[in-house]
């Protein structure tokens, strides 16, 4: 159970100063999102009403969990750490946390005829996941362990992943014009330059507290992994590995449905962030928590110094594959009017949470109604999240502006196990 405290600690220490991204749901299928559909689907690219999109900037960043709820406020003040004492509390054996920052830079799409179009997007990502931390130790960690309360409690297949990379990418795509229907197939190669990662991993840990001594009894083994330059003191943002990524998806788009009375539909799958980095100078040190500690081990120095100094260890140092966060998504879009639109999507994480090296992205399903011209949209998305239950969003698409979260209204209403901001800005030049 020493081993649990440490986990937490480490969590404060690593996950709220990152973040991870991607546009607010409901906003990527829009027919005015420009290099944002790039992101949601590369095959959009070929069926935007533009025949350039020049993106500035913009930034999503997102926490959720399935522990706790919180308001928006709230999860800003989660930098501090894990102070969840004031919060209602769902504790599990398993509880999961996520946070995502995804900035997406100085990007450039071109149509190049009315079949073909191509763009070049630049792209920061940081991404963090917990998964399978048990929430009676995250209780006992934010009270301090108190004097009279005596438990016991173990973590199974614990996963604790960070990764920072950066992404330069080309995207090319085309259609097929037939009598009933259009299909555009896209996709998007990618240059990635990674920066970093840090890994915490344990099969199984075990352990109790004792009020009397205020002593933790541990079993089981802990193993922490940072790439180089990237650790919890020292984390140094330029480029440590390199690697390449794909992603690629198809849309069908047709008004000749006969159920859906000439209304236009469009059908849309694609599978995004196939690639790993890997990382030349890793190390990996893996502590025996078979030992009996003092709870004050950890309260008067920091958790790395208190596993060195007070546990056995030993050390290995090798290369580092990391893969990137492998992801299927399908959406459906009916143009019900010239100007009213109903989205649902969906996005189906491919990769295990209990994969050691890898972060992963949450499932979903988003039921998005909205009402879109040419120079304003206004988005109302409905998310069902796995972990983190069902919120309601807001967004407004002004100009040349961009505003927008998946989480507004339901965090304005009431608490959340989401919290979630976008912004951003860029130049469209539509078609005459």
């Amino acid at each position: 159970m020493s081993k649990m405290s440490y986990i937490l600690l480490m969590v404060c220490a690593f996950s709220f100063s990152k973040n991870d991204a991607q546009s607010f749901h409901g906003y990527g299928s829009s027919k005015y999102a420009g290099l944002q559909n790039v992101i949601f689907n590369p095959a959009l690219i070929s069926a935007v009403p533009n025949d350039m999109d020049i993106h500035i900037l913009s930034f999503h960043s997102a926490l959720g969990t399935d522990y706790t709820q919180f308001t928006f406020e709230d999860g800003l003040a989660f930098r501090e750490g894990l102070n969840f004492r004031n919060f209602k509390k769902y504790p599990k054996n398993d509880n999961q946390f996520y946070r995502i920052v995804d900035v997406l830079g100085p990007s450039f799409l071109y149509r190049l005829d009315n079949q073909q179009s191509f763009s070049i997007t630049s792209r920061i990502r940081g991404l963090y996941n917990v998964n399978n931390i048990n929430g009676q130790i995250l209780e006992g960690i934010n009270e301090e362990f108190p004097q009279e309360e005596e438990f016991e409690a173990e973590i199974k297949d614990l996963s604790i992943a960070v990764h920072v990379w950066g992404e330069i990418g080309i995207t090319y795509g085309f259609s097929f014009d037939e009598v009933n229907y259009t299909l555009t197939a896209g996709t998007t190669i990618k240059r990635l330059e990674g920066v970093g990662g840090l890994f915490a991993n344990a099969e199984m840990i075990s352990g109790s507290y004792n009020p009397r001594g205020r002593r933790i009894t541990s079993e089981g083994t802990l193993t922490l992994s940072n790439t180089e330059n990237f650790d919890n003191n020292d984390i140094k943002l330029k480029p440590a590995a390199s690697g390449f990524g794909v992603d690629f998806g198809f849309v069908l788009e047709t008004e000749y449905l006969e159920f859906l009375y000439g209304k236009k539909f469009k059908l849309g799958v694609s599978v995004h962030d196939i690639g790993s980095i890997k990382y030349p100078n890793t190390t990996s040190t893996t502590y025996d928590l078979d030992k009996r500690v003092p709870v004050s081990i950890f309260e008067d120095q920091s958790i790395t110094a208190a596993l060195n100094r007070n546990y056995n260890k030993s050390k290995e140092f090798n290369s580092l594959k990391i893969t990137l966060p492998t992801s299927l998504r399908i959406f459906m879009d009916l143009e019900y009017t010239d100007q009213f639109f109903i989205g649902l999507e969906t996005s189906t994480s491919l990769v295990s949470k209990n994969s050691p090296f890898v972060n992963r992205m949450f499932n979903y399903y988003t039921l998005n109604p909205r009402f879109e011209i040419k120079w304003v949209s206004v988005y109302s998305p409905l998310t069902l999240q796995q972990h983190s239950g069902l919120t309601w969003g807001f967004g407004l698409r002004l100009g040349i502006i961009v505003l927008g979260s998946e989480s507004l209204m339901s965090n304005i209403l009431a608490s959340s196990k989401v919290t979630d901001v976008y912004a951003g800005i860029r130049i469209p030049v539509y078609r005459e």
